[in-house]
């Protein structure tokens, strides 16, 4: 993400999410069949991120969300200024690069909540954010 550069590398969990090709039904005298429709949807992007000590990771997409609302008022505002790119890399066990997803036109639509504790073991902090996307392609 080239807009959140402090949770980049401290993703502890992200899922591909899930592709949904649409069908149409075409109607027949004995029975409806089902052909492949012409849009697909794509469900947004969940990752958890451990939350550094000053909460730049967390404030970075704060921020990014409040910039959102800020165009959001502002009907001229154009949308290619609050949306990145980004891309997920997957390693193999000898770290080196496996496949790569790159996901256009990314927004954030949800921040997690951080759970704050005094019991013992709880010394990392991780938060959820969603993201949603134009486009989700294989490199």
């Amino acid at each position: 993400f080239g807009r959140i550069p402090n949770v980049t590398y401290e993703v502890t969990s992200c899922p591909l999410p899930t592709i949904t090709m649409g069908v149409t039904i075409q109607p027949t005298p004995y029975h409806d069949i089902k052909i492949p429709g012409d849009k697909a949807e794509f469900d947004p992007i969940t990752l958890e991120f451990i939350v550094d000590e000053e909460f730049n990771s967390y404030l970075e997409i704060l921020n990014w969300i409040q910039e959102m609302r800020t165009i959001g008022r502002n009907p001229g505002g154009s949308l290619s200024t609050i949306t990145s790119d980004a891309h997920l890399d997957i390693l193999t066990n000898n770290l080196t690069p496996l496949r790569s997803f790159r996901f256009e036109g990314v927004f954030p639509t949800m921040l997690g909540e951080i759970q704050f504790s005094t019991q013992a073991g709880t010394d990392v902090q991780v938060c959820s954010a969603t993201f949603n996307y134009t486009q989700f392609d294989v490199v």
